[in-house]
């Protein structure tokens, strides 16, 4: 749409439509130079099941939670594998388990479980779901889940991130660590080449209509 102002004006001026400004023109080859960031992994096309009852340990455990939920598996240096998953659909403990094939699972742990806090008078518990597993290149193992409290986490207190540390691929596990402190969800964690962490997550804050994706970045290896 051309508009011209007038007598004096020295060229007309272009107005954009709305259906102009609502057009997309996809830049090819827009990430050439940065392909050293991005990674393939394997996609296994068998599937099975794993019966319940040899990942969860049944006692003191709701029955919603004895299925296991959102799963996520990694390839660990030593040749096993790792798989993290929480309890249930409403969860609140998360597990890893091992293979070494992927068909044999053995060495149940649970790395977080419900805990009794106390926020503001508020006496309630800490649940963990969502979680996510990354074997860093100094052969540490980092997983991070994220938590929230019963009555308080819509007010943006008592929810966040948290993260836990193993140096020996899993046999023990260093105390976790909150490492963002907001409403949120579903932290996925990267190593990028320089050996700095990227972890992106769904932020949900109480006054926000929707949800929007969000990054932290730590660059010594998770300390900080």
């Amino acid at each position: 749409m051309l508009l011209s102002l007038g007598i004096a004006a020295a060229q007309p001026v272009l107005l954009h439509t709305h259906e102009d400004m609502c057009e997309f023109h996809p830049v090819i080859n827009s990430h050439v130079g940065d392909e050293h960031l991005s990674s393939i992994e394997d996609i296994f096309s068998s599937r099975g099941s794993i019966e319940a009852v040899k990942l969860l340990d049944p006692n003191h455990v709701p029955s919603e939670q004895l299925a296991p939920a959102y799963p996520r598996i990694k390839h660990m240096r030593d040749g096993r594998w790792i798989m993290v998953y929480q309890g249930g659909q409403n969860s609140s403990r998360i597990y890893a388990i091992y293979s070494n094939d992927l068909k044999t699972w053995y060495g149940k742990q649970q790395l977080w479980g419900p805990e009794q806090v106390d926020i503001e008078g508020k006496s309630q518990y800490k649940r963990y779901s969502y979680a996510d597993i990354l074997q860093l290149k100094t052969g540490e193992l980092v997983c991070f889940a994220a938590f929230r409290c019963d009555l308080t986490s819509e007010d943006g207190k008592g929810s966040g991130i948290v993260m836990k540390r193993s140096r020996d691929c899993g046999e023990h596990w260093a105390k976790p660590e909150e490492i963002y402190n907001q409403p949120c969800a579903q932290p996925d964690a990267i190593e990028l080449p320089d050996g700095s962490l990227q972890c992106y997550f769904s932020d949900c804050p109480p006054s926000a209509d929707s949800d929007t994706m969000a990054m932290i970045e730590s660059f010594d290896g998770g300390y900080t």
